[in-house]
């Protein structure tokens, strides 16, 4: 056991010991303190009991401190009391650090964007020597340390391009080494915003009657670096019920385009008087995945028009733009490297014949997608790739005088 010894000829005074004998002096210490594992360096008081402690195998110096200072807790199993309550260094009972509330923010990040961990890590002794955050990246883990503010620690995760798993867990360390491990904490990055949505109305405030209408600008965008497909999807809103009007499906936008329309909204005769939100989504309209929304209130007011609109009808096509391509391109497919489909999509300043073939590295042609006459604007076909295997494949646009050629990789 653990001993303490002094020197020969000395006279201690120690305060605060309910101890005696052995040495004369009322407060004076000759038991074995009873360490939890010395030998492996852990000196916390031992303690066994549960759940009241002053067994055999319990520590004699827990409740040994100053008398003035009460317990905080009955369980030898959490420790009895604070430091100064129990005498020795680290107090009785398991003290190992307590990690709770592990979040993130933005609670799903997207491609580029950092992320903050962050978790209350507490401890009976009230002492965390260090806290690490340790990352994994579809690979080894890698170790940071973690800032703190009191008890709330926190550390940035790198950006991460989009469709990456990251895994996070910390390690938290207390005074004498003493860890714990927190649980996982998993996400997937997002894609960037796939789409833009946004809304203007002719006149505002809106005020219509029954059977009335108002107008609005409509404009979608593509924010990203690729080609897209997206769709939108309007209706209103009252009291907190959505009903949903219209939807427009697989509008093409090439890449920092917004295309612009104006549509004219329809208010029914029965419509009850009151304040509504028109709402405006984009993104996939199948599996209703919202990457951007807009909207406006409008207030239906006054006495129906006689003659007027029976049902919610929508004049006007969502995605009509008038933002034409000045020249032929080519676009990057996406996605690239794909499994097993893939996007092209092209750009006609005007009508004319389109010829539009994949070959494989051989220089083979394996696929025709377009062999025909186009209409100016924005264009795009999917190649499904399935029945081919894996490697290098080159796309081939011809458009009069004008060819283009780019490579994409077919990964199974």
């Amino acid at each position: 056991g653990q001993e303490i010894w002094l020197v020969g000829g000395s006279n201690p005074d120690v305060d605060y010991s309910c101890i005696s004998g052995y040495f004369p002096g009322p407060h004076n210490i000759y038991d074995d303190p009873l360490f939890r594992d010395a030998n492996n360096g852990d000196y916390h008081l031992q303690s066994l009991t549960n759940p009241n402690c002053g067994g055999p195998g319990d520590s004699p110096c827990i409740d040994a401190g100053d008398p003035t200072i009460l317990d905080a807790s009955l369980s030898c199993d959490w420790g009895l009391g604070t430091r100064t309550s129990d005498m020795g260094a680290y107090g009785g009972g398991d003290r190992t650090p307590v990690i709770s509330n592990m979040t993130r923010v933005p609670e799903f990040p997207i491609e580029g964007e950092t992320c903050q961990i962050s978790a209350i890590i507490t401890d009976e002794t009230g002492y965390i020597d260090e806290a690490r955050l340790h990352g994994s990246i579809g690979g080894p883990f890698y170790s940071m340390l973690m800032d703190n503010v009191a008890d709330s620690f926190f550390a940035t995760a790198p950006a991460l391009p989009r469709d990456v798993t990251a895994s996070y867990y910390i390690v938290a360390y207390d005074e004498i080494g003493d860890s714990t491990v927190s649980d996982t904490l998993s996400y997937t990055v997002l894609a960037a915003p796939c789409c833009d949505v946004d809304m203007e109305t002719d006149e505002y405030p809106v005020n219509v009657p029954p059977g009335g209408s108002f107008g609005l600008t409509g404009f979608v965008g593509n924010p990203a670096l690729d080609p897209i497909l997206t769709d939108v999807w309007v209706g209103v809103r009252k009291a907190g019920a959505f009903m949903q009007l219209y939807n427009f499906q697989n509008i093409p936008i090439a890449p920092g385009i917004t295309l612009s329309s104006h549509l004219v909204q329809s208010v029914p005769v029965t419509a009850q008087p009151g304040v509504y939100e028109y709402v405006a989504f984009c993104g996939d309209f199948n599996s209703w995945a919202v990457c951007d929304s807009a909207s406006f209130e409008f207030t239906v007011t006054g006495a129906p028009l006689a003659n007027g609109a029976i049902g919610w009808l929508l004049d006007g096509q969502w995605g009509e733009g008038t933002n034409m391509p000045d020249d032929y391109n080519l676009l990057a497919n996406y996605p690239n490297p794909f499994n097993a489909t893939t996007t092209i999509a092209f750009e006609l300043p005007e009508a004319c014949d389109v010829n539009l073939n994949i070959y494989n590295l051989a220089g083979r042609k394996v696929a025709t997608l377009i062999d025909g006459f186009k209409d100016s604007g924005f264009h795009n076909i999917s190649w499904d790739a399935s029945q081919y295997s894996s490697g290098i494949y080159f796309y081939k646009l011809s458009t009069g005088n004008k060819i283009f050629t780019k490579r994409m990789t077919l990964l199974k």
